[in-house]
């Protein structure tokens, strides 16, 4: 429900729906992307930062997840790790959202960060 209201930017509404799930599974890579995704969108920066720290512990290779948090990383300033995660990711990749790989490719001034 949370990935519903952040589709329609309604970051309040996700983020209630998030927190509620959260709280029943706070180790779940999936609900720390999104809790992460929505502070960034809700500019609540180190909030986005470190869930995004929970959601890649264990180094899963999900593009969007790998995207988002190439955004929230260079939103914080810390470039190379920015740069590792938007390298990592295998932008033919078939599951990437579109308006993710648009907001990066503008983010990351439409090249490939250097490896």
């Amino acid at each position: 429900m949370a990935e519903f209201y952040c589709k329609l930017n309604n970051y309040d509404a996700a983020l209630k729906h998030a927190l509620i799930e959260s709280n029943r599974r706070p180790d779940n890579i999936e609900i720390n992307r999104v809790l992460a995704w929505i502070y960034f969108k809700k500019n609540a920066l180190n909030l986005a930062d470190a869930y995004i720290n929970k959601a890649l512990v264990t180094n899963c290779k999900n593009p969007n997840l790998l995207l988002q948090a190439s955004l929230i990383k260079k939103a914080v300033g810390k470039h190379e790790a920015a740069k590792i995660h938007y390298a990592a990711v295998a932008l033919n990749s078939s599951i990437i959202q579109p308006e993710l790989l648009m907001e990066t490719q503008l983010a990351f001034n439409n090249t490939l960060a250097q490896k």
